[in-house]
């Protein structure tokens, strides 16, 4: 069987929508970075060392995580030791608990997480391109009725495992589950 797949504005793209090249890209894209703190990591303070991951770093394991913020836990977890592993760098210990405890680094599916739902706010605000506008529906709008659920989103039907990994359904899931 022939997969297809392309890449589209840095995404990785498959006919699946697994991800799996996506994120693999992303380790060997940023893990490169990390490779180049390590080895500059003894010329800088912990602040500035601090400053390139936040700056150089981190964007790109975040590029684009709305399309893709539903990677499955195994790609979560590869993203998350990479940012452990910057961590350890920085803090030049050891312990990646430690580390992440002392650098106040939120973990990468947080981060996704409440970027998405921020992403959703905007749509539902009106902040986005047009296409976006009236993609999301409350329940009190579908149902009519004054319920303990008509402030949350209207989560649409789906029958596959590709559609909910799509950016409607994940983000009505995390929406709701999100306080903002």
């Amino acid at each position: 069987m022939i997969i297809y797949k392309f890449k589209y504005l840095g995404v990785n793209f498959d006919q699946r929508l697994n991800w799996n090249e996506h994120i693999d890209s992303l380790i060997s894209k940023a893990g490169k970075r990390i490779g180049l703190l390590r080895r500059l990591r003894r010329f800088l303070t912990s602040h500035s060392a601090n400053v390139i991951y936040l700056s150089m770093i981190r964007p790109t394991l975040e590029y684009c995580s709305g399309v893709w913020g539903c990677c499955g836990e195994v790609n979560s977890n590869k993203l998350e030791t990479l940012q452990r592993r910057a961590g350890r760098i920085v803090i030049r210990t050891c312990n990646s608990n430690l580390a992440m405890e002392a650098l106040k680094w939120e973990d990468l599916k947080t981060r996704r997480n409440d970027n998405i739902a921020k992403l959703v706010k905007k749509c539902i605000k009106g902040h986005c391109p047009q296409f976006f506008k009236n993609y999301f529906t409350y329940n009190r709008t579908v149902s009519g009725r004054s319920t303990r659920q008509c402030n949350k989103l209207h989560p649409p039907s789906v029958r596959t495992e590709v559609a909910k990994r799509s950016f409607y359904y994940h983000g009505c899931a995390i929406f709701n589950s999100n306080t903002l």
